[in-house]
């Protein structure tokens, strides 16, 4: 999954991806979570912008009760920077939605 949007209002958490596999039955899928208590990111508290790099890739994702742990690689082509990292998300309450073309 690559990552189009992941983005942060108060408390309430947005990301959203699109599938790049052949075959796919969902083609855009959209995860909103509500009452954000806790980022965190390598297990450190995190404040900074969740859109790391201008291409974020998921290698990895464990959805448990009221948390969300993702392996993301990061690609920065204007400074030719790539790095991974776990960011884990945990909420009250979330939404998702899906579309498929």
């Amino acid at each position: 999954w690559t990552i189009i949007g992941f983005t942060r209002q108060g408390s309430k958490v947005e990301l959203n991806l699109q599938n790049d596999f052949e075959g796919r039955e969902i083609d855009f899928a959209n995860f909103i979570f509500w009452d954000v208590k806790a980022i965190l990111v390598e297990g450190e508290p995190f404040q900074g912008a969740l859109m790391q790099a201008a291409d974020g890739e998921i290698l990895g994702l464990d959805f448990g009760a009221n948390q969300i742990e993702m392996v993301i690689a990061w690609n920065d082509f204007q400074t030719r920077r790539s790095f991974t990292n776990v960011c884990c998300i945990h909420f009250a309450e979330y939404q998702f939605s899906s579309v498929s073309v």
